[in-house]
């Protein structure tokens, strides 16, 4: 078994290929809203098998949280810019 210090160039490749794969499968799951939990289980059953458990589980909640911040960063830039320059939901057109 390896830890994150140890991937070489192509351990790195297979594990963003897994997270890819895990999001895939996540997405396609027809029994949990937007795959809710089957990403992060995929992803520790995938990478698993090239780290140890513990590092596995570490990386997948570490990818929840990368993306929960990115999603809240995302929504105060929006608040913001909307406040700043007066942007609303409806754009229109100009002919």
């Amino acid at each position: 078994m390896i830890s994150f210090r140890s991937l070489d160039r192509l351990s790195l490749l297979t594990v963003c290929f897994s997270y890819v794969v895990a999001n895939f499968i996540a997405q396609i799951s027809l029994f949990a809203s937007s795959g809710l939990g089957i990403r992060d289980g995929v992803l520790v059953a995938v990478l698993k098998k090239m780290m140890t458990l513990r590092a596995a589980t570490f990386a997948a909640l570490l990818s929840r949280l990368v993306f929960v911040f990115a999603d809240i960063l995302i929504f105060v830039i929006l608040a913001i810019s909307k406040k700043v320059f007066g942007i609303s939901k409806k754009v229109q057109l100009q002919k």
